[in-house]
């Protein structure tokens, strides 16, 4: 039984990267194809302009950083200049929902692995409990 208590253990921190979350907020994007890796949450309830736009400003505190190896999806980079729709500190930004999409195929194997290991010592340890002279 301890055996198994392992294996929940180590399959839910292997899990724990693999977990995302939403954020709604501003990203701000800094030219075509980049874009930060802070989501500022907090609007400030007054408006600027950006691009000859009225849009609104948000604080850069409290704030949610992008894991490593993630992205946010949509990809704020892609917006054109006309949709940027928030600032912060004056740059300028794309306020939305935002997800991160981080790749959980890296973790596969692992995971794999510990299934098959946990298999394996299920299975010998079951036919070694089998009592001898039987017959099938």
């Amino acid at each position: 039984m301890r055996i198994f208590y392992i294996f929940i253990t180590v399959l839910s921190l292997c899990s724990i990267s693999l977990m995302g979350y939403a954020q709604t907020g501003c990203v701000i994007v800094y030219g075509p194809g980049s874009a930060g890796t802070v989501v500022y949450t907090s609007s400030k309830g007054t408006s600027s302009t950006c691009n000859g736009q009225t849009v609104e400003n948000f604080n850069t505190s409290p704030s949610v950083n992008l894991a490593s190896g993630c992205q946010w999806s949509p990809y704020p980079a892609t917006a054109p200049a006309t949709l940027r729709n928030c600032i912060v500190n004056g740059s300028c930004g794309v306020k939305d929902n935002y997800t991160q999409q981080c790749p959980i195929d890296d973790y596969a194997w692992i995971l794999l692995v510990i299934a098959g290991g946990f298999g394996l010592y299920t299975i010998r340890h079951q036919f070694l409990k089998l009592p001898i002279g039987i017959a099938s």
